[in-house]
């Protein structure tokens, strides 16, 4: 359900085919049911969550030669961008790449507004850098359904667009 509410949605951003996008997603879950999904849509794609073929868990680092490049990734191709001065990565077709997706437990609150409130995560003096529980997302930009109450995730990566425009 990407268009139940308002706010499910950001403004539109141009992105440039080929370039790396940091994204994080926040999510505090308040009871119910449960999901956390990314995904985008263009002039020339449907809507759609972001699949593994756009998704990676590497930052571009400084370089000024190829054999400075390599994220590590059996599914990319490194090079050196001459031009920015950092690595670049494309994907390798059909291979699976990831995203972070952490997670802290037993949110405390204490009013029924607190219990969905992002603001409850970041306040705790484990977040962001302690999570109880990290996992790497290898199909879609999509967190398991239903997985608890009271709990706050977030999902860290980059993305390659597939085609340069407004998403």
């Amino acid at each position: 359900q990407f268009n139940k509410y308002t706010q499910q949605k950001s403004t539109t951003i141009s992105l440039v085919k080929g370039e790396r996008y940091y994204i994080e997603a926040k999510y505090k879950e308040g009871g119910g049911g449960d999901n956390l999904a990314v995904a985008w849509e263009s002039a020339t794609m449907p809507l759609q969550v972001i699949g593994p073929e756009h998704i990676f868990m590497w930052l571009p680092e400084p370089c000024t030669e190829d054999s400075q490049c390599n994220d590590g990734l059996f599914c990319t191709t490194d090079s050196c961008n001459l031009g920015t001065g950092l690595c670049e990565s494309s994907a390798i077709e059909g291979c699976v790449n990831g995203a972070f997706l952490e997670t802290w437990w037993d949110v405390p609150y204490t009013t029924s507004a607190e219990r969905t409130s992002i603001n409850t995560l970041k306040a705790l003096a484990t977040y962001p850098n302690t999570p109880d529980e990290s996992l790497t997302l290898t199909n879609v930009l999509e967190t398991p359904t239903n997985r608890a109450e009271d709990y706050g995730s977030r999902i860290l990566t980059y993305i390659i667009p597939p085609a340069t425009g407004t998403y």
